[in-house]
């Protein structure tokens, strides 16, 4: 299917969907949510790879075991002249 084959593009890194929409009136929003979830991989189906900024920078890779320790990235996009953290 067209799904299947989009899918199969974004994980070869061959395809980049793009999707739009808008916070103002919620235009878009749950397609381009429905796009994330449908197209992009889950982090146990791709290598994920970090730097030991303490070893030069040495590669390390990152694990999805919950075992393990956890380690996220988050950021935040806001536009207002209250956005600084």
């Amino acid at each position: 299917t067209l799904k299947k084959a989009i899918r199969r593009g974004v994980l070869e890194r061959t395809f980049f969907p793009v999707t739009m929409g808008s916070a103002y009136k919620n235009k878009g929003v749950q397609l381009a949510l429905d796009a994330v979830n449908t197209y992009l991989p889950a982090p146990h189906e791709v290598e994920n790879v970090g730097l030991d900024l303490e070893n030069d920078e040495e590669e390390v890779s990152l694990s999805t075991d919950i075992k393990k320790p956890f380690v996220g990235l988050a950021f935040k996009l806001e536009e207002s002249k209250f956005g600084q953290l």
